[in-house]
Parts: C-alpha cells; structure tokens; sequence
C-alpha cells in the first residue's frame, strides 16, 4: 500500500532510507573534506586523480539524491515527537529542505563549473554528456557558487548532526535511534 508522508505512521525510516541517508552522509563528508584539501596539493598527475574523483563522487552523490527524493516521496518519514514545539518541527523542515536542495545544487554546480571550464566528468569510465559549453565567464560564476554551497553544506550538515545529538542525548527521544542503520530495540 502506498503511503504519503502524512500517512506515514512507522517510528523507523525503512532500510533502504537509512541505507541511503548514511551512505549519502559519508559521500558528503568525504566530498567537503577533499574539496577542501584538493586545492592545497600541487598541479600535477596526483591532482588531477583526485579532483577526478571528487567529480564522480559528487555525481554518485546527485544520483543518490534523485533516488533519495524520490523514496521520500513515496515512503515519506515518521512524525517527530508529538511534544516538537512548532517552532522546532519548522526548523527542522526547512533544514530537510536545505539539505535536499543542496544535494542537488552542489554536484549541478561542480558539474556545470568543470564543464564550463572545458573539463570533462566522467562516472565508471564513461564520460558525462555536456550540459554547457566552455564558458570562462560561466566557470567563474560557478566556481564561486559551488564554494558558497560547500560552506552552507558544511554548515546544515553540522547543524543537522547537532539538531540529532541533542534529541539523543538531551531530549532522550528516539529520533537519532530510528535512523541508525541497526536499531537495539
């Protein structure tokens, strides 16, 4: 039976969305820490290797996310606690929202920056289609969104893991608990 988000009744996220929120979480995490040390090693073959995979890791990560919303749509998620004061349960949407934004908004970026910067993408060994054309003035219009949109994810993501922190270990609810990959219960 399908279930919209407001039908959703379950205290657990299903396997697949804990599958694919912690395997996001990692990619996301390692994407934000080489983007930021990539840019410190010198030119060179090392580099190239390694901005190469920031690339395909960031395309793994937007291919997540299109199967991500996609689960939400149709699964949606459980209710939080019953006793969220409003103000709480609308930051926690519009934190949700963010992160899902910006799971699209950071790999469209980096993908369209290289483009426009005459460097392919590619994925398992296949070369990405052009969404755009070598374009200097483009590249650096993206460049510089697709820093904005690394500090803003570092930011959410922080937050959001010190939003789960607190509902574990202040709040003692289960909101951290039923999205652990194994739950104790």
């Amino acid at each position: 039976m399908h279930r919209s988000a407001t039908q959703y009744t379950a205290t657990q996220y299903t396997a697949t969305a804990k599958s694919l929120h912690w395997t996001m979480a990692v990619l996301i995490i390692a994407l934000l820490a080489i983007g930021t040390s990539m840019v410190f090693l010198p030119k060179g073959d090392l580099r190239g290797e390694i901005v190469d995979l920031h690339k395909q890791l960031g395309v793994a990560v937007l291919a997540l996310a299109v199967i991500r919303l996609a689960w939400r749509a149709a699964k949606g998620a459980p209710a939080l606690p019953a006793a969220t004061p409003a103000l709480e349960r609308l930051a926690a949407q519009a934190g949700h929202a963010g992160l899902y934004l910006l799971m699209f908004a950071m790999p469209l970026s980096g993908l369209v920056m290289s483009q426009a910067g005459g460097h392919p993408v590619h994925l398992l060994g296949l070369t990405l289609p052009d969404l755009v054309a070598k374009n200097h003035d483009l590249h650096e219009l993206t460049e510089g969104m697709h820093e904005v949109l690394a500090w803003a994810t570092g930011v959410l993501v922080g937050l959001h893991a010190a939003a789960a922190l607190r509902h574990h270990l202040v709040l003692k609810d289960d909101v951290l608990r039923r999205m652990l990959p194994q739950d104790s219960r």
